[in-house]
């Protein structure tokens, strides 16, 4: 094969190294970016909503969707307010400013293409983090009996099966109806 290459074999061989440094991720990987994502769990389960209140008034995202977590599942003692937790969510999801992106458009008729800069809406909690927190809430309002199948990836959004029964135990004290109420 080297011969057919010439002097392009030793290319070769370098992009095949850097192209299996582009390999996927790890699970590790995914579990401990599972785990960011399910950041504002935690401080649902970790914080009071008193001491949450202060920074989601502030315009912290995070904040503003633990808030929500916490209206909408009724932790640590709160009763249940899907309309509070619906207006936390939406502040949490609201975009927060523009960045900017180059995109290319492409030429046409023999014309060359250009770049063009545009500005797109920049957001604290993204899309994927709302379904990862969704799923597992949802994983941990029904805690599977097993690791099989499609418990495994809702346990899999929590971060991981160690990661998972931390929070599970965290959830289980803090729906428990115990706690002051406000």
């Amino acid at each position: 094969m080297s011969r057919r290459l010439g002097p392009f074999a030793g290319l070769a061989g370098l992009l095949s190294v850097i192209l299996a440094g582009c390999a996927t991720p790890t699970l590790q990987e995914r579990q401990a970016s599972a785990a960011l994502y399910c950041a504002p769990i935690d401080m649902a389960l970790s914080r009071r909503p008193e001491e949450l209140l202060k920074p989601a008034t502030e315009g912290d995202a995070q904040a503003q969707l633990s808030l929500s977590i916490v209206f909408a599942q009724g932790l640590n003692g709160w009763p249940v307010d899907a309309a509070a937790a619906d207006v936390w969510r939406l502040k949490a999801g609201q975009p927060r400013g523009v960045r900017n992106a180059n995109v290319y458009v492409p030429g046409t008729n023999h014309n060359p293409g250009s770049v063009m800069l545009i500005s797109v809406p920049a957001y604290d909690v993204p899309l994927e983090q709302l379904i990862a927190i969704d799923a597992c809430i949802a994983s941990l309002n029904a805690p599977p009996r097993d690791m099989s199948g499609l418990e495994r990836i809702a346990r899999g959004a929590c971060g991981g099966p160690g990661n998972y029964r931390r929070l599970l135990d965290a959830w289980t004290i803090a729906r428990k109806p115990s706690h002051p109420k406000p």
